[in-house]
């Protein structure tokens, strides 16, 4: 068994709740207190903000697995395709369509 905090870069969110939904029917009521409270203390040790934010992306029945998932990208991405996105992005720019040159002004608008 792989723990989901530090092995989430092998997960995707449809895998975590593919392996999830059996394990969640056979939850007593202490399995379902400690996500529960799994859930609240991430919510609670987040910035009002972006917990918010969270919050909008998972569902209520979400258990702590798929809603730490769900939350991983919003700090980085750990996915090839945004990688991907971002070179072909760069690549697209050339500094000299910036007044002086701005190389910072360019990497704000890539979004870096």
């Amino acid at each position: 068994m792989l723990c989901i905090v530090n092995g989430h870069p092998r997960f995707t969110v449809q895998s975590v709740a593919k392996q999830v939904e059996q394990k969640v029917k056979c939850y007593d009521k202490y399995d379902k207190a400690n996500d529960a409270e799994a859930k609240i203390f991430l919510g609670n040790s987040l910035d009002p903000e972006l917990a918010a934010k969270l919050y909008l992306k998972v569902k209520t029945t979400d258990p702590f697995p798929i809603m730490f998932q769900k939350f991983i990208p919003m700090l980085h991405t750990t996915s090839i395709h945004y990688f991907e996105g971002l070179k072909t992005n760069i690549r697209k720019r050339k500094s000299s369509q910036y007044s002086g040159e701005d190389i910072a002004q360019m990497a704000e608008d890539v979004g870096i």
